[in-house]
Parts: structure tokens; C-alpha cells; sequence
């Protein structure tokens, strides 16, 4: 009865140490799957990272050429300008020889380098003809010289300093 007794333990130890082998086996397939579960879902995070790494990647390159275009334009908007305020001084200085050479009177009322009165300045400006008639504009030819006046104009300026022209022109 003892070996009965002593073979039944046996037999009930070797079950219950299935039965734990079993549950051990069990619980490390769960793991093995919930693992393959992880790396397929990590997969396709790494796939949407890829996508949206490239999108992002194009998108720099977009605004890459868009920026070095900008730069560009840039470029030739500040020579334009340059070009436009060069011609436009060109003409100042000949308009203003013109006007010196010409016998124009630029005394007035104000010292050299103060501001006069606007308004005694345009009273004492004189025509003898039709403003319609004349314009330094039209004397300017593409070399910027001036051609031969038409008509003599005798106009008075009042010498003035401008500080929005002079920093615009800085």
C-alpha cells in the first residue's frame, strides 16, 4: 500500500508539474503573440513615419526653391531700384544744371539750408508760357543730355531739405 500510495504522489506530482508546464507554455505563447502584435504595429509606424519623413523631405525642398526663388526676385527688385533711382538721380542733376544754366534766380526769403515758406515760394514762380507747352521731360534723350530748349521758362526754387527723401534715398 506504501508503493501505492508512493506511485499515486508520483503520478499526481507529474500532472500537477504538466499542468504548470502547460500554464508556463500557455502564458509564453500570449507573450510571443502579444510581442508579433507589437512589432506589427510598430511596423506600420515606422511605414507612416517613412511616408511622412518624405512628405516633409519634399516639402523642404519646395519651400527650398521657393525661398532661393524669393531671394532672386529679391535681387532684381533692389537692382531695378537702383537702376530706376540711379536714372532718376541723372535726371535731377540735369534738370537742376538746366535750370542754373538757364539764369534761374533760387534766392528767396530763407537762408541757405532752412525751409521756406511753401506757399511765398509758389507765389513767386513765374511762367512766360503755357505750362502745357513745356516740360524738362520731354528734353531728356535716352543719353540723358538735354536737347535744345524751346522755350525759356523762368521758374524760382526755394533750396529745401527733405528728411523722408533723404532717408528713402540712403
Amino acid at each position: 500500500m506504501l508503493t501505492l500510495q508512493l506511485s499515486m504522489d508520483s503520478r499526481e506530482r507529474k500532472n500537477q508539474h504538466v499542468k504548470d508546464l502547460q500554464n508556463q507554455n500557455n502564458i509564453k505563447a500570449e507573450h510571443i503573440n502579444h510581442l508579433k502584435e507589437e512589432i506589427r504595429s510598430r511596423t506600420v509606424q515606422v511605414r507612416n513615419c517613412e511616408r511622412e519623413k518624405e512628405q516633409i523631405l519634399r516639402n523642404n525642398a519646395d519651400l527650398s526653391r521657393q525661398l532661393e526663388q524669393l531671394i532672386m526676385d529679391i535681387g532684381d527688385l533692389v537692382r531695378d531700384h537702383t537702376l530706376e533711382t540711379g536714372e532718376l538721380r541723372k535726371r535731377i542733376t540735369i534738370l537742376t544744371e538746366r535750370l542754373n544754366e538757364s539764369g534761374m534766380n533760387t534766392s528767396s526769403n530763407s537762408a541757405a539750408g532752412e525751409f521756406g515758406d511753401f506757399a511765398t515760394d509758389m507765389d513767386n514762380l513765374t511762367m512766360d508760357s503755357e505750362w502745357d507747352e513745356y516740360s524738362f521731360i520731354n528734353d531728356l534723350n535716352g543719353d540723358g543730355d538735354m536737347a535744345p530748349a524751346q522755350n525759356q521758362t523762368t521758374i524760382i526754387v526755394a533750396p529745401r531739405k527733405d528728411a523722408t527723401v533723404d532717408s528713402v534715398a540712403s
